[in-house]
């Protein structure tokens, strides 16, 4: 079906005063976005895994999906500022054979931004976790995952602004794993990550009332983090179901804000 939208405007699905949500695929919508404009990216690309999105295909040939995530990310990078960070959470996926998607994603990026670190997101949730190969044998036993990433990247540059993080916030956030428990009170969207990492990701990285992008916002999370810890937020999602929901957690949010 052909896009016959033109301009960035065409995609607005709604706005609140610190933020916007296109609805809309990112490789269209993130070309019509000023560069250096955005001072963090936080984002969760799909993993290829076969989850059951809305109107996404989650199951493209690896050759083709890794080339859209490059596409993705490298767009990122034109739109970030100087001294601007990306966060890539994903995950390592597959058994036989294991997709080291950390590693390809870090080697694209290699000669485009400077790569700051890995934070292990350790979900302390083992329950689901039933891969194991081969059962109480050393033949071909399987590695069982609690425990995802966020590939941290910095454009070179420096920036200055007001940070709200605590010393005990910038001690804990420092370190390089994050205990964090997973997202299950959410049942609208597959796969929706908690607020509680976004939260630490954007008062770590991004200054006060700075612009935070996510090209793969999904059920809305880093738009409703930004409402609540002061920070603005331009967030692109592809299935207009999933849009809906968003506009439903923030505004809520933000109506009960001016209620109180």
């Amino acid at each position: 079906m052909p896009n016959n939208k033109k301009s960035l405007e065409d995609y607005v699905y709604f706005k609140t005063e610190n933020g916007t949500l296109y609805n809309g695929s990112c490789l269209d919508i993130l070309p019509l976005l000023d560069n250096n404009s955005f001072q963090c990216v936080f984002t969760s690309p799909p993993y290829n895994c076969n989850v059951e999105y809305d109107i996404y295909k989650d199951n493209l040939p690896l050759k083709e999906y890794l080339e859209f995530l490059n596409k993705t990310f490298n767009l990122c990078v034109e739109k970030l500022s100087d001294g601007g960070h990306l966060g890539i959470q994903i995950a390592n996926t597959g058994r036989q054979p294991y997709t080291p998607l950390t590693d390809f994603i870090s080697t694209y990026l290699f000669n485009k931004i400077q790569m700051r670190g890995e934070i292990i997101w350790d979900k302390q949730n083992m329950t689901s976790a039933t891969a194991w190969g081969s059962w109480l044998s050393s033949n071909c036993p399987s590695l069982r995952d609690s425990h995802e990433y966020i590939e941290v990247f910095r454009k070179e540059g420096n920036r200055k602004g007001e940070s709200d993080i605590t010393k005990e916030e910038f001690m804990l956030y420092t370190k390089a794993i994050w205990n964090v428990t997973p997202e299950t009170q959410l049942r609208e969207h597959p796969a929706p990550f908690p607020e509680k990492l976004a939260e630490r990701f954007i008062k770590l990285y991004a200054f006060l009332n700075e612009t935070v992008l996510d090209p793969f916002s999904g059920a809305g999370t880093v738009g409703l983090v930004c409402e609540k810890i002061n920070r603005k937020y331009i967030l692109i999602e592809l299935s207009e179901k999933y849009c809906e929901l968003s506009k439903k957690r923030i505004l809520n949010y933000t109506n009960q804000l001016r209620m109180f």
